[in-house]
């Protein structure tokens, strides 16, 4: 197979973390084995960072969005960039997000008469309303994007729920999918011991959220969740892993709360070991957000045989079916708080279920990355024939 020059364009990276940097990652790490990536992403807000990556990291002139985790790349202003991008040569471009750096590729593309391919990420009418509360605004911004996937040759998403959500936005071709993975391996018990004793894990009923400590996260109805158990049962702990916008508001109405005793704000875990470790120590995955398309952190929960509970009819429970391999529930904190109240109570049950979730839902990005690279190929052969 001849050796690819492939070019990834994303909005927003590393040391900003959320699904979408996460799959951007391991899918480079992945291709960058037998092939030349370069990624190219806005500049780091945190001056000291430095990029360690397998693949060229080609940062790109920003501004930051009020209010958010995120920058704007302003491609147009960076010479450096205009003058690198001339001098490599690609065979094909992946667009992971359809912001500017999504447009800059597509445009690379059309300069090099190459094909571009873009993947499909996460529900963006529904981000543009929850943040601007305006129909006018969102079904603007929504048209836009829309503008450019309908650009790329091919487009892929996680799954049948994000695929039926973008038909319906107007992509023109249907997607290609492609589901998300995981690096992880199953956690050595040695491992799971040292990170109980990091973190004072005790042996009661351990819950987990890992991801964006973000309003748009649904962590509020976790909270409320956590507080109406609370008046029944006391035996339990939840552990958010992460950071984020919200997390100093998050952080101040559980202590209104007063639920500090059974609600800790870990902060971000790095190290994969540690994070599968973290993953193993605790029973259950709460990801109740009606945002994410295909979360990760289902799948790395699943690697290590704990399952999650999500909301009825949101694209994150797409893959779950309830009682078989996790767990679904309606949009109603005293009936999800039951709920989990009933897991904790069968255990023989819970195991079972731990089990069926690892066997159906843990994939590794090996896996997944020869299916993208098929994709690749497929679209290589098909613009030169």
């Amino acid at each position: 197979m001849k050796r690819l020059t492939i070019g990834i364009f994303i909005d927003t990276f590393y040391p900003m973390l959320d699904g979408v940097v996460k799959v951007t990652d391991y899918q480079a790490r992945m291709l960058a084995k037998d092939h030349d990536v370069y990624v190219f992403a806005p500049k780091a807000k945190d001056v000291h960072y430095v990029d360690d990556f397998p693949y060229h990291v080609k940062r790109v002139l920003n501004v930051y969005v009020p209010t958010t985790d995120y920058q704007l790349a302003i491609p147009p202003l960076d010479r450096k960039l205009n003058k690198e991008l001339k001098s490599i040569s690609f065979d094909i471009i992946h667009i992971q997000s359809p912001f500017s750096m999504g447009e800059l590729g597509i445009k690379i593309a059309q300069k090099q008469g190459i094909p571009v391919v873009g993947t499909l990420h996460s529900q963006y009418e529904k981000d543009f309303y929850d943040r601007t509360k305006s129909k006018t605004f969102t079904k603007v911004m929504l048209k836009d994007i829309m503008i450019r996937l309908n650009k790329c040759d091919v487009t892929m998403t996680m799954n049948e729920g994000s695929k039926a959500l973008f038909m319906r936005y107007g992509l023109n071709k249907e997607p290609v999918i492609i589901p998300n993975a995981t690096d992880m391996l199953p956690s050595k018990e040695v491992d799971v011991k040292a990170i109980k004793k990091k973190y004072d894990i005790k042996n009661v009923f351990n819950m987990i959220f890992v991801g964006r400590i973000d309003k748009i996260k649904n962590i509020d109805f976790i909270i409320d969740v956590i507080h109406t158990m609370y008046q029944k049962d006391q035996q339990f702990m939840m552990y958010f892993i992460g950071k984020g916008a919200h997390e100093s508001i998050f952080k101040k109405r559980v202590e209104e709360l007063k639920l500090t005793n059974v609600i800790t704000f870990i902060g971000p875990i790095y190290d994969r070991i540690e994070l599968s470790a973290m993953y193993a120590a605790c029973d259950l995955l709460l990801f109740p957000s009606a945002y994410d398309t295909n979360g990760l952190v289902q799948i790395e929960a699943a690697s290590q045989e704990t399952p999650g509970i999500f909301l009825k009819d949101t694209l994150a429970a797409s893959s779950i079916v309830d009682h078989y391999n996790g767990y679904i529930c309606g949009d109603h904190v005293e009936h999800f708080a039951n709920k989990i109240l009933d897991i904790k109570t069968d255990k023989s049950k819970h195991k079972r279920i731990s089990k069926q979730a690892k066997e159906s839902l843990y994939i590794t990005w090996e896996t997944v990355s020869e299916k993208l690279l098929e994709v690749y190929m497929k679209v290589l052969k098909e613009s030169k024939a």
